[in-house]
């Protein structure tokens, strides 16, 4: 059996292997349903097991588990929602799991960009050269942007940390969120689906992709920490320089059913074993 549970990013994997019409966006996945482990029907040779699927969006979970899945209370001790213990007990217990793939709330670093479009920002990523400092933007120190990034990153990270302690044996893979859009490609979106501009377009791309490249990889820095793997970014989704392909993309946040579909063959390469490195290079 193979466990997906995740938010809004969900979606696309849910698009690109369903069996049924229609698609997981277009009847609500988890709307007015109590949050829980649900076959999905998959289309023949794409995952070598069964797929149970459960949302855990917060807009499908509070109206049954309360306000927040996890929390820290002091001093140090994990609050977990029952409904989410409940949830996680199922695949926990299940003796044909082969793994648990986690596809968790995407929006943290957008939401940093949101916060610099009035008053935009900008800092030197050491590994990324080729991203220099835009002459009209503030420039942060690194250490300024990780603790804001950190501060997004929390719930999160939480979330991990309760799915480790309540799934200790169980293999668990993190699904990353895709990284922006370039300017060019979100235009051509606008363009094609007549939609207003969207609000980071404001902040320039190479400033939106490197707060997404320093996000990713304190997400998988935290994850490791856990035993828990990341899936790498699918490559042939991105342009040359890390922007996710127009043709990919759902909304300058979400990747499509064609960027679900490359990442549901590799849930199946990983899951056979061939995927030759789940941890994405951060250096």
């Amino acid at each position: 059996m193979i466990y997906l549970l995740g938010a809004s990013h969900l979606m696309a994997l849910l698009d690109a292997c369903g069996a049924d019409e229609p698609s997981a966006t277009e009847h609500g996945f988890g709307h007015g349903r109590a949050p829980a482990f649900r076959d999905w029907p998959l289309r023949p040779g794409l995952l070598p097991d069964r797929l149970k699927v459960a949302s855990i969006h917060l807009s499908h979970t509070a109206p049954f588990w309360g306000p927040t899945l996890v929390e820290l209370l002091p001093p140090r001790q994990l609050g977990i929602a029952q409904g989410f213990q409940r949830l996680l007990a199922v695949a926990s217990k299940d003796e044909a799991a082969q793994a648990l793939f986690i596809a968790p709330r995407g929006e943290e670093y957008f939401h940093l960009t949101l916060a610099g479009i009035d008053d935009p920002y900008d800092f030197v990523l050491p590994d990324r050269p080729d991203l220099p400092l835009m002459p009209d933007c503030a420039p942060l120190p690194l250490a300024v942007v990780q603790a804001q990034l950190g501060h997004q990153l929390a719930t999160t990270l939480l979330t991990l940390t309760a799915i480790r302690r309540l799934c200790p044996q169980l293999r668990v893979v993190l699904v990353p969120a895709p990284p922006p859009t370039s300017s060019a490609d979100v235009a051509l979106w606008r363009a094609e689906q007549v939609r207003p501009e969207h609000p980071t377009e404001r902040l320039p791309s190479s400033v939106r992709l490197k707060t997404w490249l320093l996000y990713r990889r304190m997400l998988a820095e935290g994850s490791a920490g856990l035993g828990i793997e990341t899936l790498p970014v699918p490559a042939a989704a991105l342009h040359a320089d890390g922007q996710l392909r127009r043709e990919y993309m759902e909304d300058p946040i979400h990747g499509n059913a064609r960027y679900g579909a490359l990442v549901i063959a590799q849930m199946a390469q990983a899951l056979a074993g061939t995927l030759a490195h789940l941890q994405e290079a951060t250096g």
